[in-house]
């Protein structure tokens, strides 16, 4: 990696850390490309990991549907690590105050049974349904901490996983297959108050987990040479959301 761009890991990971709103970054380290925005990732990663964050625990799918891609000016969904100190479970209890601007957002998280190699690719959704060991109910963590994310470009957003500050995950299923996920239903109840509902994965089949975002991030998986491991959790964005 060069210099520029480890000055770019180096602000980005510092800012993350210390709970501080990201700006644009200098010209001289901003990364250029999407390409540049995930070697960029790789080391915030490894920066976070070295003040104690703990290991890659999984990923994250981003930016997935039109209305997201046409938003944030990006043309295909995007690939956010979760690391491990950021995994969490039902009944955890989290504080406002160690986020900049949080959200959550429903989701199904699944997790790989068998490892699926970039040299594999592209993978269908039928081979990426073979591999989920488990799906589990979830939440994202979602941290809006940008002082502007639409200056900020999408490099820059891909390099800061994204938008993520980590998971809830409910309890394992293994049986998934037994159950119609396309009709799950989700609520999202706040004190009490229900702000919203909604019901199972955006454009899938029954019984195929994220069908059609995990084949397409496959693809770009191959490009990076990123491979995705048994135990890996990938996130994949269900309906219901609250705005960033």
């Amino acid at each position: 990696m060069t210099d520029r761009l480890s000055e770019a890991a180096t602000i980005i990971a510092g800012s993350r850390a210390e709970r501080r709103s990201l700006g644009v970054l200098p010209d001289d380290c901003r990364p250029r490309d999407d390409a540049e925005g995930y070697a960029v990732q790789g080391a915030v990663h490894q920066a976070l990991s070295g003040r104690g964050w703990g290991g890659l625990a999984g990923y994250k799918i981003g930016c997935t549907t039109p209305l997201m891609q046409e938003r944030l000016g990006i043309d295909s969904p995007c690939r956010g690590g979760i690391l491990e100190a950021t995994v969490h479970h039902s009944g955890v209890a989290l504080a406002c105050a160690d986020y900049v601007k949080v959200g959550v957002e429903t989701e199904i998280a699944v997790a790989i049974g068998d490892d699926l190699a970039p040299a594999d690719a592209p993978i269908d959704g039928a081979a990426m349904a073979n591999a989920v060991a488990a799906c589990m109910a979830a939440m994202e963590i979602v941290d809006n901490r940008y002082a502007d994310f639409r200056e900020c470009g999408p490099p820059t957003l891909i390099a800061d996983d994204f938008f993520d500050a980590g998971c809830v995950l409910g309890p394992a299923v293994a049986g998934w297959r037994d159950l119609d996920l396309a009709a799950v239903a989700e609520r999202l109840v706040v004190n009490g108050d229900e702000i919203g509902q909604g019901h199972g994965l955006v454009g899938q089949r029954p019984g195929r987990p994220g069908r059609r975002a995990q084949a397409r991030t496959s693809c770009a998986d191959r490009q990076r040479g990123c491979p995705l491991q048994s135990s890996a959790r990938r996130r994949r964005n269900g309906r219901l959301r609250r705005p960033r």
